[in-house]
């Protein structure tokens, strides 16, 4: 097991833990290697970025990879409101696991037939923290409490900047990033 800081993968090459092929592009078919807001290169550099999946039933329906700049940058019109939303769920609910079929919010189990989402921070090649993993319940929940605003300005983030958003995931079912 690997420091859960965005810096463990600074530290010797021992500590780093290289992204696992299940968080490889679906679509692609390999690593993610750019930013799907910007296109900056992703394993080259030392920036962390975000890699997150929707799976349901046991298909990827919508994945991305945004850098560190991208996301906050999609963030900045968040609303208030809703950043200490997403803040206070995340201390209230999460709970870190290394089990990769079981919500670490809730710790209901995700599996073949289950719909949820799956993310990681990574730089270059490595992970920086551990994936999490969230279920379509605990999704919902979280995107129900986001303001419309918020709603509205991550559905135009990913409108203008990651294409083929599926449209049944529109407006207020878009994987929110965790």
């Amino acid at each position: 097991m690997h420091d859960d800081t965005p810096d463990a993968a600074s530290d010797g090459p021992e500590s780093r833990t290289p992204i696992p092929e299940f968080l490889h592009s679906a679509f692609a078919e390999g690593p993610f290697t750019k930013c799907d807001a910007c296109g900056a290169a992703l394993r080259e550099r030392p920036v962390p970025y975000q890699l997150q999946k929707t799976v349901k039933r046991g298909d990827v329906v919508f994945e991305i990879a945004l850098c560190l700049p991208c996301l906050m940058g999609a963030m900045r019109d968040f609303s208030e409101e809703s950043m200490e939303r997403i803040r206070r769920f995340h201390e209230e609910r999460y709970r870190p696991s290394d089990r990769l079929d079981e919500c670490h919010f809730c710790r209901a189990a995700v599996g073949p037939e289950s719909e949820y989402e799956i993310g990681a921070v990574c730089a270059g090649v490595f992970l920086a923290r551990d994936p999490v993993v969230m279920c379509a319940n605990c999704g919902g929940e979280l995107s129900e409490s986001l303001s419309k605003r918020t709603r509205d300005a991550w559905g135009e983030f990913l409108d203008d900047h990651v294409p083929g958003v599926p449209k049944e995931m529109e407006p207020d079912t878009l994987p929110m990033a965790f």
